[in-house]
């Protein structure tokens, strides 16, 4: 938190305005993925693991 406070706003808007438009594009990638029938799967032990 220390990093944030210390640096210029404008620097810490863009890194975070990097971040969103990273993420916004991730999510854009995903969604047509799984629209084509591409969508990420998770191995059976996968989903076993997260259930626990």
């Amino acid at each position: 938190m220390e990093k944030i406070t210390d640096a210029e706003p404008n620097t810490v808007v863009t890194a975070f305005s990097r971040n969103i438009d990273k993420l916004g594009k991730d999510k854009l990638i995903e969604a047509e993925k799984f629209a084509n029938g591409i969508a990420t799967q998770i191995p059976f032990d996968g989903l076993f693991q997260l259930a626990l």
